[in-house]
């Protein structure tokens, strides 16, 4: 996306890619190198955005988000991250790697997408420099949607949709989640991906 502005609005697709598991992940791992395991897991996301045009614009702990411009790049990113998480659970059961990951069945993501105007400014500290800051309701909208459901999955927001394409098959649902309180109810669809990683196929409610 070379036309990413600093400062304005953008109107483009929020992707959220985050751990599974985070909390157990932490309390199993008695300290042993965390944080450098986390990262080995989300740079593969960060290359799959970076290498579809995108931009990963702030990270939380076990998550990012991410702006991506368009269908195809939306599409084709979030299946690389579904094959990068596919070859990662290979090396975990191979035998004779050093790979190491608290969960025996290894790794899982849960990617959120959703679609709208995004405001950006900048915010700076002396630890860290100078950050973008994105905020708008496809991201808070992500966030939602994410949760709902376990294991690998890809959930992709309304306005996303109706983007992608709601009739195409690649898209399944609606389906739909609470919010918090007084926020009412959340409608998502699925992308199944279950060919690339492994997935529960009823996780959506």
């Amino acid at each position: 996306m070379s036309d990413f502005p600093r400062h304005g609005s953008i109107q483009a697709f929020a992707m959220l890619v985050d751990i599974n598991g985070f909390t157990t992940l932490v309390d199993r791992s008695l300290g042993e190198n965390i944080a450098k395991r986390i990262a080995d897991v989300l740079k593969e996301g960060v290359n799959a955005v970076e290498s579809h045009n995108g931009h990963v614009i702030g990270f939380m702990g076990d998550a990012f988000i991410a702006i991506l411009k368009n269908r195809t790049e939306v599409l084709e990113c979030s299946a690389q991250i579904a094959k990068a998480v596919a070859r990662q659970c290979s090396i975990l059961n191979d035998p004779t790697s050093n790979f190491e990951w608290p969960f025996p069945e290894g790794p899982s993501l849960k990617i959120a997408l959703e679609y709208g105007w995004m405001d950006i400014s900048q915010v700076s500290s002396k630890a860290i420099g100078e950050q973008i800051l994105l905020i708008g309701p496809p991201i808070n909208y992500a966030h939602r949607i994410s949760s709902s459901g376990s294991g690998n999955r890809c959930h992709i927001g309304p306005n996303a949709a109706q983007l992608i394409g709601v009739d195409c098959e690649e898209l399944t649902g609606p389906y739909r989640v609470e919010g918090k309180k007084g926020e009412g109810i959340y409608t998502y669809y699925r992308l199944p991906m279950g060919h690339l990683w492994s997935e529960d196929p009823v996780s959506a409610p």
